[in-house]
């Protein structure tokens, strides 16, 4: 693909210039142990582990700007914050993340690893991906 194809496929999918659809208007992120396109194994609800919903817009990616080859939760409620743990996950660390679109179940429609591992703490720990800190590349 060309940086414009790129471009085009990333505008059409994420943020403020998405197409309605072409695309998901909510996004549920969910963490795993490994790669969910492999082995990887989500957490159980156990501790009160959740996926959690995003609307699809500029709130969370903002605008993609022309050239770019990647989207990022850059908007101004970009962060991705999971629900405060209740108990220890089933999971003691998560490597990767995947967006489906549903709750429970559903598709996976994107996945990717995680810069750094997230190692939730104990009770009350929030796991978070901070604003600015989440890309989606588009390559190929």
């Amino acid at each position: 693909m060309t940086t414009s194809e790129r471009t085009t496929t990333l505008r059409s999918h994420f943020g403020a210039d998405r197409h309605s659809t072409l695309s998901l208007g909510t996004l549920y992120f969910a963490l795993f142990n490994g790669d969910p396109l492999a082995a990887g194994v989500e957490p159980t609800s156990v501790g009160g582990y959740a996926r959690v919903a995003k609307a699809n817009s500029a709130a969370t990616f903002g605008t993609i700007a022309a050239g770019a080859t990647s989207a990022s939760n850059s908007g101004a409620s970009g962060e991705i914050a999971w629900p405060a743990l209740t108990a220890l996950w089933s999971q003691s660390q998560v490597t990767h993340w995947a967006i489906f679109d549903n709750s429970t179940g559903g598709t996976m429609w994107y996945s990717g690893q995680l810069s750094s591992p997230i190692v939730p703490t104990g009770v009350g720990d929030i796991p978070r991906i901070p604003a600015g800190s989440f890309q989606i590349n588009a390559t190929g």
